[in-house]
């Protein structure tokens, strides 16, 4: 059986690839909208083939960025699925209060991206400075809420 670690690891490089894979999509409908454009010599007041050309510059830059991560992620797969009793890099962590829970990955990018209901957080957030170390059982507060810790993976 996998973890869930495993299982929310593997969720977040589905994710990844999605999201290459779609914007690789777009990509290819800018190169044929680029082919269609008029170009200056035909329109010298029409600019869409050069807007066109600067967001598919910036899309291939992006794919290029995710492209690395996803490679990075690979890399590091043995020690990101790796259980843990503390809070560090790579850390799966739930936390609980008395009106709502939260459940945190911790990897070194994609802070702030959501797979289902888990929050995918950065090392450099705030709220990781504050549990870094923390184990299960430890409490914190949060923005005026207190937390219990009760899972850490």
């Amino acid at each position: 059986m996998k973890s869930v670690k495993k299982e929310l690891f593997e969720k977040v490089l589905e994710s990844l690839k999605k999201e290459i894979e779609e914007r690789k999509k777009h990509i290819e409908s800018l190169e044929e909208a680029i082919r269609k454009a008029p170009s200056r010599n035909e329109s010298r007041y029409d600019s869409m083939r050069e807007e066109y050309e600067y967001e598919k510059l910036a899309y291939e830059r992006k794919v290029s960025e995710l492209e690395s991560i996803y490679s990075y992620l690979k890399e590091m797969e043995k020690k990101i699925v790796e259980e843990k009793k503390e809070i560090d890099n790579f850390s799966f962590v739930k936390l609980r209060s008395k009106k709502d829970e939260k459940k945190l990955f911790i990897l070194p990018s994609l802070g702030g991206k959501k797979i289902e209901d888990i929050l995918i957080m950065s090392p450099s957030a705030p709220l990781f400075k504050a549990i870094r170390g923390k184990t299960e059982g430890d409490k914190i507060e949060m923005l005026g809420k207190k937390y219990l810790i009760v899972e850490v993976r």
